[in-house]
């Protein structure tokens, strides 16, 4: 997996994106549940894994939601199962 997208925002979570996330993958979080966590950052540093974060409120999540009910944006390519 190139890419794992957190939006939960908790230390379970997180670690599970390092840990799944190939070498040089990005781990992106836009959840922020606690201010303050603890990741395995041995391993993501071992793994060479690029960090970004965003911050949203919720009337963009629910405009977001919206266009991709509308078929307006397509998140096929990017859901992995």
């Amino acid at each position: 997996m190139t890419a794992f997208l957190d939006a939960a925002g908790v230390e379970a979570t997180i670690n599970t994106g390092i840990e799944v996330v190939r070498n040089g993958g990005t781990v992106l979080l836009v959840g922020m549940a606690s201010p303050k966590i603890n990741i395995e950052l041995k391993h993501a540093i071992a793994k060479e894994i690029k960090f970004l974060t965003s911050y949203m409120y919720t009337s963009e999540m629910k405009e977001g939601l919206d266009l991709i009910a509308q078929g307006k944006i397509d998140v096929k390519k990017i859901i992995n199962r």
